[in-house]
Order: C-alpha cells, then sequence, then structure tokens
C-alpha cells in the first residue's frame, strides 16, 4: 500500500506542476523580442544562415539590401536576453542565433529574410524548425 500512495503523491505532484504552468502560460502567455536590421551589401556576396531552435524563411525582392527579422520567442520571456542575433558583412553575409546553454532549450528564433536579387544563398542551417528558401539564386543546402 505505501507504494501506492508514493505513485499517488507523484502523480498528484506532476499533476499539480502542469497545472501551474499551464496556467502561466494561459495568464502570461510567450513572450517575443523583436530584431530588424537592414545591410547594403554588393551583388554576388554569399548568405549563410544558422539557427538553432525556429523557422527560416528567405526570399528575394527589388530592394537593394538585406532585411533581417528576426524574432527571439519563449514562454514567459524567459531566457529572450541569453540569445544574441549575430550578423557578419563582408564577402558572405553570415547570420545567427547565438544561444547560452539554458537557452538553447527554451528560446525560438523566427527568421524572416528578404535578399536582392544579386544575392546568392549557399548555406541554411537549422537543428529544430522548417526552412522556407524562395525565388533566390545561388547553389543553396539547406539542413534541418
Amino acid at each position: 500500500m505505501k507504494g501506492c500512495n508514493k505513485i499517488l503523491l507523484i502523480a498528484g505532484l506532476a499533476l499539480l506542476i502542469v497545472l501551474i504552468v499551464g496556467g502561466a502560460i494561459f495568464m502570461f502567455g510567450i513572450k517575443k523580442e523583436e530584431f530588424l536590421e537592414k545591410y547594403f551589401v554588393e551583388p554576388g556576396a554569399l548568405l549563410q544562415v544558422y539557427n538553432k531552435t525556429g523557422s527560416i524563411s528567405i526570399t528575394s525582392w527589388e530592394q537593394d539590401y538585406i532585411e533581417v527579422v528576426a524574432v527571439k520567442q519563449s514562454v514567459l520571456g524567459l531566457f529572450l536576453d541569453q540569445v544574441n542575433i549575430e550578423v557578419k558583412v563582408s564577402d558572405r553575409i553570415v547570420i545567427s542565433s547565438e544561444y547560452s546553454n539554458r537557452a538553447s532549450l527554451i528560446v525560438g528564433v523566427e527568421y524572416q529574410i528578404r535578399v536582392p536579387e544579386g544575392i546568392l544563398v549557399s548555406q541554411v542551417d537549422n537543428s529544430t524548425g522548417s526552412i522556407n528558401v524562395e525565388n533566390v539564386a545561388g547553389d543553396v543546402i539547406a539542413q534541418t
């Protein structure tokens, strides 16, 4: 009988935790933080994008600059400050999400990237999430 009581106690505590977390999500929800930047680059530059959790969408447009919109999001806003959006511009444009160890389990980053027609998309990596690449130049290697 003691084993049965222990199992019921553990199940009850687990249910209580689920209800508390679920209630917090319902009350406070998903918090978001947006990154928006524009980068002027030369035609023929290579674009590489690296993300851990979230989605990546890359499309071409008729403007002469790259626009990067990255939305970081997590439950209750936890660890948003521990994910940085890094953009390095030279003959290559490298866009990446830099995570602390704790944040990689909780924070997702959704990318919307628009590039001029002359930019060559070469590498798109995403550990967890979707990749969508449309109407761009280059031999795209996409991995998720």
